[in-house]
C-alpha cells in the first residue's frame, strides 16, 4: 500500500494568552470526503452528525451567568418575608391585649404610676447624690445622670 501525503506544515503547539492551542496542518493531497448510500439508523446517524457540529463550531470561552432573575427571585422573596413578619408582629400585639379583659382607663393609669415612679427616682437619686457622692456614682451610670441632678452641680 503506498500513501502519499503532503503538508504545508508540521503540526504544533501554539501558546495563546488563555493557555495553549494546537495548530493541526492537513493533508493537502487528500481528496474530499463524501457518502452515498443508505443508512440503517438515519436518525442516529443525524444526532451523532449534529453533536460532531456541535463540537466543531462550540466556543468554549467562559460566559458568565445572567443573574438578574434570581436577584429579582431573592427580591420578591425578601417582601414576602418582610410582609410575614409585619403581619406576625401586629398579630402578636393586638391579639394578647384583645383576649385580656383590661379596664378601659388603663393607659392613664399607667402614665400615671410611670410619672410618679420617675419622680421618686429622681428624688432619691438627688438625696443620695447630696448625702453620699461616692455610693451615688456607683449606682448611677455614665450618661443616665437625670436632668435635675446635674443642675444641682452634679459630676
Amino acid at each position: 500500500m503506498l500513501l502519499a501525503t503532503a503538508y504545508r506544515k508540521r503540526s504544533t503547539p501554539i501558546p495563546s494568552d488563555t493557555g495553549m492551542a494546537l495548530s493541526l496542518s492537513p493533508d493537502l493531497r487528500r481528496d474530499r470526503v463524501s457518502f452515498s448510500g443508505l443508512l440503517r439508523q438515519p436518525l442516529r446517524f443525524r444526532e451523532a452528525i449534529s453533536a460532531l457540529h456541535d463540537v466543531v463550531v462550540s466556543d468554549l470561552r467562559y460566559l458568565p451567568r445572567d443573574e438578574t432573575a434570581y436577584e429579582e427571585f431573592k427580591k420578591q422573596m425578601a417582601d414576602c418575608e418582610s410582609r410575614l413578619r409585619r403581619a406576625a408582629v401586629a398579630t402578636s400585639i393586638t391579639q394578647p391585649l384583645a383576649e385580656a379583659n383590661l379596664p378601659p382607663d388603663m393607659q392613664r393609669q399607667y402614665h400615671k404610676l410611670r410619672e410618679a415612679y420617675r419622680t421618686a427616682r429622681v428624688r432619691y437619686s438627688n438625696e443620695l447624690q447630696k448625702s453620699d457622692p461616692k455610693v451615688w456614682r456607683s449606682l448611677v451610670p455614665p450618661g443616665n445622670v437625670p436632668d435635675s441632678a446635674i443642675g444641682a452641680g452634679g459630676r
